[in-house]
């Protein structure tokens, strides 16, 4: 299945590998690794860190608010990092920088950028040898751009036009989601990646205590604050560690438990495509959080009943 934003946790990961090995500095502005790559009407790269980009503190906007991502359409064409960026890049930005913290996939494709820069490697081949592959997660990759497959077997991801038929989604494009959204997993893969995170196997103590350090952000998800890449999430029994993946076709949440239980749950719809009229968009932004919370309740209740 694909597993959407779940993808920021690998990239978050791998680049706090290389703060590891002193190759990147949290602090650090970005233009010092990628001069002159971000520039937007009223800020550049030389005031935004790389923590700001890995926390969503960044005020960059998000460029899906200015592509066609409607989550009821299949997506065609292909994308380069260079075209996600170009409509975000052109808004000026959302907030002052660190003063807030604002989901922004602009900020992902971005540190991908900047993992392809220190590494050499095309992004998809630096988590698969610096993550994936060292976790043994035979059954988690990273497509190429323009590859439409979900390798068999596979979960059917379905969306629905407004007032329209479902239809089967699974197979799409995946380069419009880049670095913020590529890869595909299983819920057992994915619990093994949280599971090997949280517990050490993944990016050394240090960076992982960065990881660790969490931002309050009260118009996003209840019951939750948010670090670098990986958000802490209050349940009805205790702490859970994990993230979230929002694509054409799925939505997936979980994590891991401070004590070692691991969960993750996968709904083949995309909460909030598949609604019977036509909405206004506060409407639909208010169905789409209640269904996430709904996939939530079900993660709670995996986890403490």
């Amino acid at each position: 299945m694909r597993i959407g934003s779940n993808t920021k946790t690998f990239v978050a990961a791998t680049v706090l590998q290389l703060v590891g090995e002193g190759k990147v500095k949290l602090d650090e502005p970005i233009d010092t690794y990628l001069p002159g790559v971000v520039k937007g009407p009223d800020y550049d790269g030389k005031n935004i860190t790389v923590r700001n980009l890995l926390g969503h503190t960044s005020g960059i906007p998000d460029y899906t608010e200015f592509m066609d991502t409607d989550t009821g359409k299949v997506p065609t064409g292909t994308y380069t990092d260079k075209e996600l960026l170009k409509p975000a890049l052109e808004q000026k930005a959302a907030f002052p920088i660190g003063k807030m913290r604002q989901y922004s996939n602009t900020n992902y494709i971005i540190a991908g950028i900047l993992v392809e820069k220190i590494t050499g490697k095309p992004v998809g081949e630096a988590v698969t040898e610096r993550v994936i592959d060292r976790l043994g997660l035979e059954q988690t990759y990273w497509p190429e751009p323009g590859d439409r497959n979900v390798r068999k077997p596979r979960m059917e991801g379905y969306i629905a036009p407004i007032g329209g038929e479902l239809k089967n989604a699974t197979e799409i494009d995946p380069s419009l989601s880049g670095s913020a959204g590529m890869v595909i997993s299983t819920p057992r893969d994915l619990n093994r990646f949280f599971a090997g995170l949280v517990g050490g196997k993944v990016v050394p103590a240090a960076q992982l205590k960065e990881m660790q350090k969490t931002v309050e952000s009260p118009n996003e998800e209840p019951n939750t604050v948010f670090g670098l890449g990986l958000d802490k999430i209050t349940l009805s029994c205790g702490t859970l560690w994990g993230h979230g993946g929002d694509i054409h076709g799925y939505e997936t949440r979980g994590g891991v438990t401070t004590d070692g239980r691991e969960v993750t749950v996968a709904v083949n719809a995309l909460p909030g495509s598949i609604i019977s009229k036509q909405p206004s968009m506060e409407a639909m932004q208010k169905d789409a959080m209640k269904k996430a919370m709904q996939v939530m309740r079900m993660v709670d209740t995996a986890i403490c009943k």
